[in-house]
């Protein structure tokens, strides 16, 4: 199944797409939906990925573990969507 079908799911709340074959190009479809949850661990996902997904304003929680998404990316997104809990495998940044 393609990201495509899933604009097709309106009512689509939790999504886990672990160990897929999913990229960046299809977090710019994911960004059209209204989830609360997305796992993306395993993914072929980075910073610009990450960058789409900051539109989602009802993501509670993102999980990005054994992806190419860097401490930078995790800050970014954090900033755009600070109630959304973002999962890594990076430390969190620092607070200044």
């Amino acid at each position: 199944m393609s990201a495509l079908h899933l604009k097709k799911m309106p009512k689509l709340k939790f999504l886990g797409l672990v160990d897929t074959k999913v990229t960046d190009t299809g977090m710019e479809t994911l960004a059209s939906l209204k989830l609360s949850q997305l796992a993306l661990d395993g993914c072929n996902v980075t910073d610009k990925g990450l960058e789409s997904l900051q539109s989602l304003k009802s993501l509670t929680k993102l999980s990005v573990q054994r992806t190419k998404v860097s401490r930078k990316g995790i800050t970014a997104f954090r900033k755009a969507l600070p109630k959304c809990e973002v999962v890594s495998d990076l430390t969190p940044a620092k607070k200044k």
